[in-house]
């Protein structure tokens, strides 16, 4: 899975599956944290290529309205959206596993770790 760059139609399409998970990432581009901070979602966004979230970034430049909207005063700010609410909100830089580690709370599921599909064929 790769981290989109939302527009406004495809953020409001995120929105529109209420049965996945939605982590948006409010960011600019003169933002030297937001811009470390992009390694990390990719990390982030591999790490998630199994399971139904849907990732993307919001150009607060770019969508004033949705920076407005979601109250958005620091960047970056980390949104996770579940079933049309806010159920978790990050400001600043956070490791991949806090991301990670939300997203799989939301939907009962946790990341398979390495070496344990290796473990689970010789039981």
């Amino acid at each position: 899975m790769s981290t989109q760059e939302f527009k406004l139609e495809t953020f409001e399409a995120a929105m529109a599956q209420q049965e996945r998970p939605v982590v948006v990432d409010f960011w600019a581009s003169w933002s030297v944290p937001c811009l470390l901070f992009k390694d990390r979602l990719t990390e982030v966004a591999n790490i998630l290529s199994d399971s139904d979230a849907i990732m993307g970034s919001v150009n607060i430049d770019d969508f004033p309205e949705l920076t407005e909207r979601f109250s958005i005063i620091t960047i970056p700010t980390t949104l996770i959206i579940y079933k049309d609410k806010i159920v978790k909100q990050y400001i600043g830089i956070q490791e991949p596993e806090v991301l990670v580690d939300a997203v799989f709370e939301m939907v009962g599921k946790k990341p398979k770790e390495p070496g344990t599909e290796t473990q689970e064929a010789t039981k």
